[in-house]
C-alpha cells in the first residue's frame, strides 16, 4: 500500500497545515528567545559565590505551569569575583536560533558579564554572532581557582543560562511548552576546584548522578567504543554532498581499493533519502533515481581486509524537515506521527511508545537494509520541532532515548551529530561519539582556525561522557592537510578522509594509522592546556596549546598559531615540563596530575625531528609562522633511556612499548615494525635487530623496516 496519510494524534497537539519553505529556510520559531526572555520577570537571585565544593541543586516536588514562552522560572546570577570567564553558547547560523544550535557550540571569552551580553561582543572570523543561551559557565576566578556551572537538563524539565540584553546572566527553567509540570526538577550543578578539568567533570558527576537523570548518559569510560571508529574511514559529504548515487560510492570503493590506502569503514551521508517535498521523508528505502538496486551492490562490496563496514546517515524526527504527511511508512507508524500547528512539521507523537515505534522502525530498517552502523544528524533541532506543545523537554528527551534503545538494538555504534544541546548531551545513555565543531570544509582557512578551537575546547564538557568527532577531512586540502590531519590523531575519535581517493595524500593518511587501518590513539581526548582553557586565539597573539596522555607515561602536545588575520611575525611558543602534569586530564578514572619523572623529560619534536633533555622546569622553544602547528611529544626518561617510538606515525610513543628497561639494556615492543627512535642518555644504543643511527642530541634511530606486527628490539647501552 502506498501513499498512507497522518491518521493519529496519539499525544495532544494541535494539527495544522504543513509551513511554506522560503528560498531561504527561516524557522518559525526566529527570535521568540529573546522576546521570552525580555517579556518574563526575574523570580529572585542566586548567589554563586556562596558555593564551594562541588554540588546539585534540584527542585524536589516541583509543580508549575510555564508560561505562554514555555518559562517556569527565571533567575539572576550574581557571579564571584572572577579575572576572565568562557561561556559555552552557539551562534546565529544562518539566522537559526535556540534551541536549534546544530553543532555550534563554542567557548566565547569575556571579562565581564557586561561585555558577554553587549550586543557588541565581537564575531568570531568564520562563525556568526553568538546565541545568548548558554551551555555551560567556566570562570577563572580572582583569587585562584576555577567554577563551573552546568544547568541540566532532565526528563521533563531543562535550565539553561542566558546573557540578558541588561547585562545579567540569567538561569532559566522551563519546559518550552504550554502543560503543567509536576516532577523532581534539575536547575544546575556546580564545582570549585583548583584546575579547570577538575572543576568541569566534578560538575558532571553532579549533574549525571542525580536523581531526576541517572541512567540517562554515563561517563565515557563506561561506554562501549564501537569497533567501527578504531579504523580510517571516509565519507561521501564533504567531496560530493548530495550529489551521490550507487554509480559514484562503487567508483569510490573501487578507487580506494586500487589506491592502497587502508580505508576499513565507509559512511554514506546525506543525498540517498527516499523524500517528498525535497526535505522530507517519505520511506525508509533509498531514493530509487540514484540507487536502483537498492544497497544491495553496495554492501555486497565489503571484505574484511578492505572496507569492513559500511554505515548510513539519517536524521532525527525523518529528515530536514520531518516527515512527509502523504507517505510511505505505513499505518502502525503513521499512528504514532503528528502535524504540529505551530511549525507544520510531521514527527512522532512526544509520548514514549510513540518515539519507540517511530525509532526502531527506522533503524530496524537499517538493520534489515544490512548496514553497521548509523550517523544520526539534526539532532538539536528535534526539540524545536516541539515548541509550543504541552512540553517541548520531554518530548526531545523521550526521542533521544527512544533514539539511544534504537540505536543499541539494530547497530553497531552511533555516531551523533548536530547533538550540541542540553537535552541531547544529557540524554547519550549507550552512544560513545559525538561531533564537537562545526563542519569541516576544505580550503577554507578562517574555518579551519576555527574549527580546531572548538574542537578542542568542547572536549572539556562533551567528552565527559562521549568521544569527540572532530569531522571528516581532506588530506588533499592545500596547506592545511597536514595541520587537520594532526589534530584528528590528537582527537582520540574516529577519523575519517572526505577528498576523492585520487586526491589523497599518503603522506599525511599513513601516519595515522597502521597498515590495517587502525587508528593510533591517545588514552583520553586532547584538551586545551590550561593557560589556553580560556584563550581567545583567533585575536589574542598567543599560542592554543591542548595534551593528551599516551601509553608508556608519554604526552602529545600540539601547538597552533590560529591568529586570524594571520600575522607576518612568526609566533613564539614552547612547551615545558610542568605541561606534562596535565596530560591525564581528560582520563577516566582520573588518577590525578601526573609526576614529572625523576630523571626528566625528553622534548621530541614530530615536525623537525630532533630531540632535546628536559631537566628541572625545562621549556623546549620554538616559533610558529603562519597558519602552523607543531607536534611535541614529552617522553619520560627511565635508567637513562626514553623510547621515542615509531617516528613515521603522528602518536609516535604510542605505537611502542618499554617492555624491560635497565642501565644497560632496553627492550622494545613494536606493535607494527618500522623507523624506530629512542633518546640514549650516554653511551651508545647497539642492537642485533636493526642498527641505531646518531640523529644528535641523545637521539637515535633505526630504519626498520615496515609491517612486521609485535616487532621485539633489544637494545644494548654501549659505553663512550
Amino acid at each position: 500500500m502506498k501513499n498512507y496519510t497522518l491518521m493519529t494524534a496519539v499525544f495532544a497537539l494541535c494539527l495544522g497545515s504543513p509551513v511554506r519553505l522560503a528560498a531561504k529556510w527561516v524557522p518559525p520559531w526566529r527570535g521568540e528567545s529573546r522576546l521570552a526572555n525580555a517579556e518574563t520577570p526575574l523570580g529572585g537571585k542566586i548567589d554563586l559565590g556562596r558555593l564551594d565544593g562541588s554540588g546539585i541543586r534540584v527542585l524536589k516536588g516541583y509543580g508549575g505551569k510555564p508560561n505562554r514562552h514555555g518559562l517556569l522560572e527565571r533567575h539572576e546570577l550574581a557571579l564571584p569575583s572572577f579575572e576572565r570567564g568562557a561561556y559555552f553558547s552557539g551562534d546565529h547560523h544562518g539566522g537559526v536560533d535556540w534551541p536549534d544550535g546544530a553543532n555550534r557550540v563554542q567557548p566565547w571569552i569575556f571579562h565581564s558579564v557586561e561585555q558577554l551580553c553587549s550586543e557588541d561582543y565581537p564575531q568570531r572570523p568564520s562563525n556568526y554572532p553568538r546565541m545568548r543561551e548558554g551551555m555551560l559557565l567556566l570562570l577563572r576566578l580572582s583569587g585562584g581557582g576555577y567554577f563551573a556551572l552546568l544547568p541540566v537538563a532532565g526528563p521533563k524539565t531543562m535550565s539553561w543560562l542566558y546573557a540578558a540584553e541588561d547585562g545579567r546572566l540569567v538561569l532559566n527553567l522551563g519546559t518550552l511548552g504550554t502543560a503543567e509540570v509536576h516532577c523532581d526538577a534539575p536547575l544546575f550543578a556546580w564545582s570549585k576546584d583548583e584546575d579547570p578539568y577538575a572543576a568541569c567533570r566534578r560538575a558532571w558527576a553532579e549533574a549525571i548522578t542525580c536523581g531526576p537523570v541517572r541512567g540517562r548518559t554515563d561517563f565515557r569510560m563506561n561506554k562501549k567504543y564501537p569497533e567501527v571508529f578504531r579504523y580510517l574511514g571516509w565519507c561521501s559529504w564533504e567531496q560530493y554532498k548530495w550529489d551521490i548515487s550507487e554509480k559514484i560510492l562503487l567508483d569510490v570503493i573501487d578507487r580506494i581499493e586500487a589506491g592502497g590506502a587502508p580505508v576499513r569503514f565507509l559512511l554514506v551521508d546525506d543525498g540517498h533519502l527516499d523524500t517528498a517535498g525535497g526535505r522530507k521523508l517519505n520511506s525508509f528505502e533509498p531514493d530509487k533515481s540514484k540507487f536502483p538496486d537498492g544497497w544491495g551492490p553496495l554492501l555486497a562490496r565489503r571484505r574484511q581486509d578492505k572496507i569492513r563496514w559500511i554505515g548510513l546517515w539519517n536524521t532525527m524526527a525523518g529528515y530536514w524537515d520531518g516527515i512527509s504527511p502523504q507517505n510511505d511508512l505505513g499505518c502502525r507508524i503513521n499512528n504514532h506521527l503528528v502535524q504540529i500547528k505551530k511549525t507544520g512539521v510531521v514527527v512522532p507523537a512526544a509520548d514514549p511508545e510513540s518515539t519507540r515505534v517511530f525509532y526502531y522502525a527506522h533503524l530496524g530498517a537499517v538493520e534489515e537494509h544490512g548496514f553497521d552502523f548509523v550517523k544520526i544528524d539534526c539532532q538539536s533541532r528535534n526539540m524545536a520541532w516541539y515548541l509550543g506543545t504541552c512540553n517541548a523537554a520531554e518530548a526531545a528527551a523521550n526521542n533521544l532515548e527512544a533514539l539511544e534503545d534504537a540505536a543499541e538494538k539494530h547497530t553497531k555504534g552511533m555516531l551523533n551529530c548536530m547533538a550540541h544541546s542540553l537535552p541531547c548531551v544529557f540524554n547519550t545513555r549507550y552512544s560513545a561519539v559525538t561531533r564537537c565543531s562545526i563542519d569541516y570544509k576544505v580550503g577554507k582557512i578562517s574555518r579551519a582556525k576555527s574549527h580546531l578551537l572548538q574542537s578542542y575546547a568542547n572536549t572539556l564538557w562533551l567528552a565527559q561522557t562521549v568521544w569527540v568527532d572532530h569531522d571528516m577531512f581532506h588530506s588533499s586540502d592545500p596547506g592545511v592537510g597536514m595541520i587537520i590531519a594532526v589534530s584528528k590523531a590528537m582527537s582520540g575519535g574516529p577519523v575519517y578522509l572526505s577528498d576523492d581517493p585520487k586526491d589523497f595524500v599518503a603522506e599525511y593518511i599513513a601516519p595515522l594509522c597502521y597498515e590495517d587501518g587502525e587508528i593510533i590513539r591517545p588514552l583520553a581526548p586532547a584538551a586545551p592546556l590550561p593557560d589556553s582553557v580560556l584563550a581567545a586565539p583567533m585575536r589574542e597573539n598567543a599560542p592554543y596549546r591542548v595534551i593528551a596522555p599516551l601509553a608508556g607515561g608519554a604526552a602529545a602536545v600540539a601547538v597552533y598559531n590560529l591568529r586570524h588575520p594571520t600575522p607576518e611575525e612568526p609566533m613564539p611558543a614552547s612547551v615545558a615540563v610542568g605541561d606534562y602534569t596535565h596530560a591525564g586530564a581528560m582520563m577516566q578514572p582520573y588518577k590525578g596530575k601526573w609526576a614529572v619523572p625523576e630523571e626528566g623529560l625528553v622534548a621530541y619534536d614530530w615536525h623537525n625531528k630532533n630531540a632535546v633533555k628536559l631537566d628541572g622546569n625545562g621549556t623546549y622553544r620554538f616559533e610558529l609562522a603562519g597558519f602552523a602547528d607543531r607536534l611535541v611529544h614529552l617522553c619520560p626518561v627511565r635508567k637513562g633511556w626514553a623510547l621515542i617510538g615509531r617516528t613515521d606515525k603522528f602518536l609516535s610513543p604510542a605505537a611502542a612499548e618499554v617492555v624491560e628497561a635497565g642501565e644497560n639494556e632496553l627492550t622494545v615492543r613494536m606493535v607494527e615494525s618500522g623507523p624506530l627512535a629512542i633518546w640514549c642518555g650516554r653511551g651508545s644504543p647497539a642492537s642485533e635487530t636493526c642498527p641505531f643511527e646518531d640523529q644528535g642530541g641523545g637521539l637515535w634511530e633505526a630504519g626498520m623496516e615496515r609491517g612486521r606486527s609485535n616487532a621485539m628490539v633489544k637494545i644494548t647501552r654501549m659505553p663512550e
